[in-house]
């Protein structure tokens, strides 16, 4: 018995027979002896090629089979014509297949249609996919053209890829024209490239621009540095007039060419008008030529006024003595004045009484009330005759007003004995 199965893609021959028919799932030329892809909906292909008529969720036609959409499309889902993701791209993928954003991008996350991104440093480009080259400082260039934003030492140019030339100070240049930013002693010119005007510039440092010198070697001046400088300069003068800037030990003026006076203390004066800064021992004055006092202390005096500084020790002593006699006498001339001063009181208090008043009774009469006053102060003096005691004050008036009778004083009145 014989069973009749289903084919496609059938065509009879006139006798009847199958001329391209496979079974279900199969496919080859005469055949059939080939297995449809599973990729193929409802694992139906061509029975001669064995490309699917469609494919499954997820596949999209490539070849002869049904190839996997892009990993990276949301879903795994696209176009099974053409393979390009139906919906969109996972985070950090772009375009129509969802491949992966630059390595160079800041973030790994990239515009999903164009793929453009903010750059990491050492990279540059729309999409941030170029690399800065190695010569830019600090590995940094500029996104959109990928020009160094400066360059490593001894290189210029936009890339940075050009060097510097030789004479540049430093190996250093500026980036855009390549000229030196400074010469190397000894060369001038934009490039360094020329030898400086003179070979007596200080440190054989001349000017960029023009090669004359900047300065001169010490010793010498003028515009060329080709004149010497005074003799007794102190190693340098001015450029332009030739005039010292200082003065060997023991000359001044503009050119030093004057000597010092002789006693000036280690030889030394002030350069502008010649006087000492300080003067020997024994001298004094601008020029230190005036003699200090004989008695000032080791012949010192003050270089200005020639005041002594110190006196001598016979000096000192006669000064002590002539201190103390001159404090003696004044101590004599204040007692004197107070006796007067008390002899003038005395008479105002008895101006109504009678009788001469003599020098002397006056003088022992104060000699008694200071010594009295002297003891303590208050004191006590008994009357004999009314074998009375009475309390008394040490104050001059108290004192006049209880004398005896027979020592009191007619005021305005007296002789002298």
């Amino acid at each position: 018995m014989h069973v009749l199965v289903c084919c496609r893609w059938s065509g009879l021959r006139g006798n009847g027979f199958n001329l391209y028919g496979c079974a279900l799932w199969q496919y080859g030329a005469g055949n059939c002896a080939s297995r449809c892809s599973t990729t193929c909906v409802d694992d139906l292909c061509h029975p001669t090629t064995g490309k699917c008529t469609d494919c499954s969720d997820g596949f999209f036609k490539s070849s002869s089979s049904c190839t996997p959409c892009p990993q990276n499309c949301v879903d795994r889902l696209c176009n099974k014509e053409t393979g390009v993701c139906s919906k969109d791209c996972d985070d950090g993928f772009f375009g129509p297949f969802c491949d992966p954003c630059s390595t160079g991008c800041t973030d790994p996350v990239c515009n999903k249609t164009s793929g453009y991104c903010d750059c990491k440093e050492g990279y540059h480009g729309n999409d941030c996919s170029q690399l800065c080259s190695t010569k830019c400082k600090g590995n940094a260039c500029v996104k959109e053209t990928g020009f160094c934003e400066g360059c490593n030492q001894g290189f210029s140019g936009d890339a940075c890829r050009d060097r510097c030339p030789v004479n540049c100070k430093a190996n250093t240049c500026f980036q855009y024209s390549g000229s030196c930013t400074e010469c190397e002693p000894g060369f001038y010119g934009t490039m360094c490239d020329k030898t400086c005007v003179s070979i007596s510039c200080k440190d054989n440092i001349c000017n960029q621009t023009d090669g004359q010198c900047t300065e001169c070697a010490p010793g010498l001046y003028g515009a060329a540095c080709d004149q010497n400088c005074p003799d007794n300069c102190n190693e340098e003068c001015d450029r332009t007039t030739g005039l010292c800037n200082g003065c060997d030990q023991g000359v001044h003026g503009l050119y030093c060419s004057e000597i010092c006076p002789k006693n000036c203390q280690s030889n030394t004066c002030i350069q502008d008008n010649g006087h000492c800064s300080e003067c020997q021992s024994g001298y004094y004055g601008e020029h230190c030529d005036k003699i200090c006092p004989q008695n000032c202390k080791d012949n010192m005096c003050d270089k200005n006024n020639g005041h002594c500084t110190d006196l001598t020790a016979t000096d000192s002593i006669n000064t002590a003595a002539i201190g103390i006699g001159a404090g003696f006498g004044v101590v004599i001339l204040v007692l004197v004045t107070l006796v007067i001063i008390q002899t003038r009181r005395l008479s105002m208090k008895n101006k109504d009484t009678t009788g001469p008043v003599h020098m002397t009774d006056i003088l022992q009469q104060a000699n008694t009330n200071e010594f009295r006053a002297d003891i303590d102060g208050p004191y006590e003096e008994t009357d004999t005759q009314n074998g009375k005691q009475h309390a008394k004050n040490s104050t001059a008036d108290n004192d006049y007003d209880r004398l005896h009778p027979k020592d009191k004083v007619v005021p305005n009145l007296y002789e002298i004995a």
